[in-house]
């Protein structure tokens, strides 16, 4: 069982390689985001552990994106430190999306989508290994 929860921590690590400043710099600049952006925001936000009322708002979101240390969180961030509600809200805020959607929408948004999904994943196995 360790070693499926590290196998989550793992993949999220990974996820959180393809991340870079330069892509963050790109989201940072939309004014406004397609859809698909904007909902990946509000879910990483909400993976950061931010409350709705910030991820919801794009403009609050951008001062998250802004911090110094944002690409830091999303590269030390660990599944089992991530609430298990939002982990929830923001799989539905970005269930509907694929790979290719978030690619179409901005391309700087692809490494954030794979964090998001692989945090996402990582939180619910967490949140099952430790119900048994």
């Amino acid at each position: 069982m360790e070693k499926s929860r590290g196998n989550g921590g793992e993949r999220v690590t990974a996820a959180a390689q393809g991340v870079n400043k330069s892509c963050v710099q790109i989201l940072k600049c939309l004014s406004t985001p397609p859809p698909p952006v904007k909902d990946l925001m509000e879910a990483v936000t909400l993976l950061l552990g931010h409350p709705a009322h910030i991820a919801k708002d794009f403009n609050r979101v951008k001062s998250v994106m802004a911090s110094p240390d944002f690409l830091q969180q999303i590269r030390t961030r660990q599944p089992e430190h991530v609430d298990a509600t939002s982990a929830h809200r923001a799989k539905d805020v970005i269930s509907a999306y694929s790979a290719e959607t978030m690619k179409k929408a901005a391309a700087a948004s692809t490494g954030l989508f794979y964090w998001a999904k692989a945090m996402t994943q990582a939180v619910e196995h967490h949140g099952e290994s430790q119900g048994k």
